[in-house]
């Protein structure tokens, strides 16, 4: 097809294709990111590229129209085949974190095959800005070389756009994450009994997620301790500050579910905390989600697009960070490092407690500085648009 350029754009509405066909919205981030991009063809044909009938009713549960063509990571003849059917007016692949080949190399390649072969199809084609960690795999950066030369490489955050400059040796753009520009939704049966909860409580609440990724390839019992470890920390942080505690999970994907680790450190702390604590077991959708986060006064978070849900609404956040996506999403906001933590141990576990609580302390400065780099944020994630039909 690259050596057969042919227009094959059309008036077919949306073309989206996720980084995770097979679920599509378990990642409440994903799923952030999608609503953005459907919202901006309100009206028209949406389609979605699925793997699984859990795709499709996913897909299908947002008024999308699921179409399962995705069988693997090589797969361009399924998709050319699709937008030859369609005609679509334009086409998003998600860029998101799987760019520089952490989860997948071959998901890296694939990706960029197919932005080249929509191109040359004329199609409108938006790779959403993607994080790059430090250590991108090499057959990612080889993908990149081979890439078109005008193909454009939207960055989301400064961290990443500089290491993919030195790692690739390409051109990219700055841009911030789409999911920043989705609505809250604050009309969900969620938001109303964390709400009621809240105004029963009296305190202010931080808002907390903790995900098993963070030590989920050191195995089965480095995730048990991670909760282990997490409990002793949040303890010491109940019973130092007059705060509450609203477990949030951000992702309900088999064996990467944030409940795994959310659901044991909410038994283990209610004894002594009770009343004090929320835990909503099954997130709602990405925009009721928002809505249920601003409830938060602080949020301290091991999900990025929860940190950015919240930070969009000028929550102040903290995080318990890993391949080097927090960075760069501080750095939109020139926010200090030391709430970046590292994943809770029961080594740092004084250090940690402090930091925790010194955040606390200084949620109202921390809210004043957000106020003041939203709007230029903002503007950044509006960014990833401007080569996009209008």
């Amino acid at each position: 097809m690259k050596q057969s350029p042919r227009n094959l754009a059309g008036n077919g509405g949306l073309l989206l294709i996720p980084c995770d066909p097979w679920q599509v919205t378990g990642s409440r981030g994903d799923e952030a990111m999608l609503m953005v991009l459907a919202e901006r063809f309100q009206g028209q044909r949406v389609t979605c590229v699925t793997a699984t009938p859990e795709g499709n009713d996913a897909a299908r549960a947002h008024g999308w129209e699921p179409i399962q063509c995705w069988s693997g990571y090589n797969n361009l003849d399924s998709i050319e085949k699709v937008v030859e059917s369609l005609a679509p007016s334009a086409c998003a692949i998600l860029g998101a974190d799987v760019m520089d080949g952490y989860y997948s190399p071959a998901c890296s390649e694939q990706f960029l095959a197919l932005a080249d072969v929509l191109q040359n199809c004329k199609i409108p084609t938006l790779l959403t800005g993607f994080s790059f960690n430090e250590h991108p795999s090499p057959r990612a950066i080889e993908a990149f070389h081979r890439a078109s030369e005008d193909f454009p490489f939207l960055l989301r955050d400064q961290v990443s756009l500089e290491r993919f400059e030195r790692a690739t040796g390409r051109k990219g753009q700055l841009v911030a994450d789409i999911a920043f520009l989705l609505p809250p939704n604050l009309d969900s049966e969620e938001y109303r009994k964390v709400l009621t909860w809240k105004r029963a409580q009296g305190n202010p609440v931080l808002a907390l997620n903790l995900h098993p990724m963070l030590r989920f390839r050191e195995g089965q019992e480095a995730a048990q301790a991670l909760v282990e470890d997490a409990s002793h920390l949040l303890t010491r942080v109940l019973r130092e500050n007059r705060w509450n505690l609203l477990l949030l999970p951000h992702d309900d994907r088999p064996k990467v579910a944030d409940a795994l680790s959310l659901r044991p450190l909410y038994e283990k702390l209610l004894p002594e905390f009770g009343e004090r604590l929320y835990f909503c077991e099954t997130p709602p959708d990405a925009a009721q989600l928002k809505g249920v986060v601003s409830l938060g006064d602080a949020l301290l978070t091991s999900r990025m697009h929860l940190g950015i849900a919240a930070l969009s609404q000028g929550i102040p956040t903290a995080a318990f960070g890993y391949q080097g996506k927090f960075q760069g999403l501080f750095a939109h906001f020139e926010l200090p490092e030391k709430w970046l933590l590292k994943p809770p141990e029961k080594t740092l576990e004084n250090q940690q407690a402090a930091l925790v609580s010194d955040f606390l302390s200084n949620t109202a400065e921390y809210r004043e500085q957000l106020a003041q780099r939203l709007p230029n944020v903002l503007e950044l994630a509006r960014r990833n648009f401007q080569t996009w039909p209008k």
